[in-house]
């Protein structure tokens, strides 16, 4: 079933601001119209085929993995095994398996860019959560963010594959910020006392 055509271009996230319970909520992307959303079946729509490239040949999904890593104590060579979480993509319809990223790293919270060109993830690999891109072809990364300590997580594409909306801890709270898509330009969506988080806008 297709997802209400209402919810269409609208960036839907969860909230704390139901008296302190969680609760979903849709917002236009200019941070106005939020409205409380009652039914979170086109929200987990949504995430499902965000998972999905645009012409449903490929789909995008963390499994755990090792990576090698070594070390020198006093001259002598030691490797070791590390556990991470990697990113891959699998083909339809005939399955095959393709590793994306690896290194000793966790990567998570994968998208497909509108155009299928990028999937936009999550890396602890500078020692916090930010957000980076990566060309499932040439394997080519960039990185979006890059605050020192806070967390940014959590990606989702504009239908025009332009922007990039995330959450953030950077303001002492969970805030949904948005950036372009080469991630300048990062602003807050809306200025707010409550926790928002996990956005997904709706193509």
């Amino acid at each position: 079933a297709a997802i209400p055509e209402i919810l269409r271009g609208k960036i839907l996230f969860m909230s704390d601001r139901l008296n302190g319970k969680e609760g979903l909520f849709a917002v236009n992307p200019d941070g106005s119209g939020l409205a409380l959303v009652t039914d979170g079946w086109g929200y987990l729509q949504a995430r499902e085929m965000a998972e999905y490239s645009p012409d449903r040949d490929f789909r995008v999904f963390v499994r755990p993995g090792q990576a090698e890593l070594s070390s020198s104590v006093k001259g002598v060579e030691t490797k070791s095994l590390m556990a991470n979480m990697e990113l891959w993509t699998q083909r339809f319809p005939d399955g095959g398996l393709k590793v994306l990223t690896t290194g000793p790293r966790i990567t998570y919270d994968p998208v497909w860019s509108p155009d299928g060109v990028h999937v936009a993830f999550v890396s602890q690999e500078s020692g916090n959560d930010d957000i980076y891109t990566i060309n499932p072809n040439t394997r080519d990364e960039k990185r979006l963010t890059n605050n020192g300590w806070p967390s940014d997580k959590h990606p989702s594409y504009s239908p025009d594959g332009q922007q990039i909306v995330f959450w953030t801890n950077r303001d002492g709270r969970r805030s949904l910020y948005i950036m372009n898509a080469d991630g300048s330009n990062q602003r807050p969506l809306m200025n707010s006392p409550y926790n928002d988080w996990d956005p997904i806008w709706i193509k």
